[in-house]
């Protein structure tokens, strides 16, 4: 599978297991609002059919003398519609709760997208920085091996003493154990990206490189941070469920209010059991709800709780927030300067690795030093391509913080 940074991206958003969960819980919220809107506003039509049959004779002492009346078979056939014309806890507010909840479960699955992107991101830059690094390593151990080749044949010829010989080969052993690492590292990158994309381990892939790190600086603290107050998702969703419970308390205090609705009945008596088989009826029903046990102030109390319960949550995640801004916004600046400085030193440390060799080819210089100058080159290819990856994840970590959008 082949693989840019855009693809992980969509990927992640697409297939990531935390994002399923959280569209199954949107579609579940959505599911349960339609059906609370069939419950409040359209009509109800029920059937009711009965019958019985009875061998019994009532028998009634007038003053004309006694009646009896004999039983036969009795049925009964009724198709009941009603709705609601005037439901003010139905209409305004439990309908609106529903709505608000499905609100919070949209936002938490933006959410939980994000969230994904980012560790897809991290793993895909991971992955590229291991590959740098395997690379520099590799071409170190190349070098480090002829190094082990070239102080073999001046300590034969009698120009460099036998510890020269031991610590390039100790050094090559050492810089083959950093190599072995890196690509266990790059591995673990692999396997973790794989896991953010909802794949199977085996799955093969090639990745492609993004273009270089972003130049621009990012936006001053106070202005990162109140873009994120206003659009990070969990913070929204917060907003939008106390939103919800502020409505049921609504709901509550409106069960008080009269309820009104129409109905219209028509019966069929199936065996002429009555004058009147066929007959209708229509009307309106008012309902008052007098008292309730108290059960309203200690649902009302309830809700009251959890809304504080939602405000002390608020209050910590806003903090929360900006702390993460503001780390991640340390972060890029931390990674630009580290890449600057690593570009800076991966020159410098060429030049100096040709002085020293040289001067060692012509006695003038100790192994430990050629050593000591081909690991700074090496440290320094390995920080830049740290750095330069490091940089673009950082960006994009700090992009989530706040909440999307240019960083």
């Amino acid at each position: 599978m082949h693989l840019r940074i855009e693809d992980v991206a969509q990927l992640a958003r697409n297939a990531s297991e935390r994002v399923l969960e959280a569209a199954a819980r949107v579609r579940a919220t959505e599911a349960e609002a339609d059906a609370t809107f069939g419950e409040v506003f359209l009509p109800k039509i029920d059937a009711v059919a009965s019958y019985w049959r009875s061998d019994r004779q009532l028998e009634v002492t007038t003053q004309l003398g006694p009646l009896r009346v004999a039983s036969h078979d009795l049925g009964f056939e009724m198709v009941r519609a009603t709705q609601p014309l005037l439901d003010v806890a139905d209409f305004f507010y439990r309908y609106g709760a529903e709505r608000a909840a499905v609100d919070v479960a949209r936002l938490a699955a933006v959410r939980a997208a994000d969230v994904a992107e980012l560790s897809a991101i991290r793993a895909f830059y991971a992955i590229l920085s291991r590959r740098e690094e395997i690379g520099a390593l590799e071409r170190s151990v190349h070098v480090l091996e002829s190094h082990v080749t070239d102080a073999r044949h001046l300590f034969a010829a009698g120009r460099v003493p036998e510890n020269d010989v031991t610590k390039v080969d100790l050094e090559l052993s050492r810089r083959q154990q950093a190599l072995l690492a890196a690509r266990h590292g790059e591995r673990e990158a692999t396997l973790e990206l794989l896991a953010a994309l909802a794949l199977p381990p085996e799955t093969p892939l090639t990745i492609e490189a993004p273009g270089a790190a972003p130049d621009a600086a990012p936006a001053p603290l106070p202005q990162l941070v109140a873009r994120a107050l206003d659009a990070r998702p969990d913070l929204r969703a917060l907003a939008a469920a106390d939103h919800r419970l502020e409505l049921l308390v609504a709901a509550w205090t409106a069960d008080y209010v009269p309820r009104v609705q129409a109905f219209v009945d028509y019966q069929y008596d199936v065996n002429d059991a009555f004058q009147d088989n066929d007959a209708f009826e229509g009307g309106v029903q008012a309902q008052v709800r007098l008292f309730d046990g108290l059960a309203r102030e200690h649902r009302r109390a309830e809700v009251r709780a959890q809304r504080e319960v939602l405000a002390s949550r608020r209050r910590d995640l806003e903090r929360r927030v900006a702390i993460e801004v503001e780390r991640a916004r340390l972060a890029v600046e931390e990674q630009r300067s580290a890449l600057a400085v690593a570009e800076r030193s991966i020159a410098q440390a060429e030049a100096s690795l040709r002085v020293e060799d040289d001067l060692y080819r012509h006695d003038k210089s100790a192994a430990a030093a050629v050593l000591d100058s081909e690991l700074k080159l090496v440290e320094s290819r390995v920080d830049a391509a740290h750095a330069r990856y490091g940089t673009l994840a950082a960006a994009a970590a700090l992009k989530v913080a706040t909440g999307g959008g240019s960083p």
